[in-house]
């Protein structure tokens, strides 16, 4: 019976770590959201912030958002081969994922027509009253 007990606290701490570190993910998230898509220059020091707070979000998580933040973290720091290189990557583990195609057809629209196409005609797939 003690063995039980001792299993089911494991089992409880484990779970309680793993919501604790998704609450940390989430908030960092959208730190990292807000600092990029506002409207005040990227300097070096607000990139740092929104790397640091993607590298912790990012620990334990499958979610494809922090790539497709990354990307636009790549873009507002005039990179965008490295933007549409890593939306790219998360186009093709999610096709079906439209706000990365969006994402890559805004970071492509001056910089690599091909890419924007490409992204153009999938979004037109995805819902055809984009054509």
């Amino acid at each position: 019976m003690t063995l039980v007990r001792i299993s089911v606290l494991v089992v409880a701490v484990a779970a309680c770590a793993w919501f604790a570190l998704a609450i940390v993910q989430s908030i960092d998230t959208t730190r990292a959201t807000a600092i990029v898509s506002s409207s005040a220059p990227m300097t070096a020091q607000r990139a740092a912030r929104v790397r640091s707070l993607l590298d912790t979000a990012q620990t334990l998580n499958p979610d494809r958002t922090i790539t497709i933040l990354r990307g636009e973290l790549a873009s507002e720091l005039n990179q965008p081969a490295r933007a549409v290189r890593l939306l790219e990557s998360v186009t093709a583990a999610e096709p079906l994922n439209a706000d990365a195609w969006v994402t890559l057809a805004r970071v492509a629209l001056h910089h690599d027509t091909p890419a924007l196409e490409r992204a153009v005609s999938h979004l037109g797939e995805l819902d055809p009253r984009i054509h």
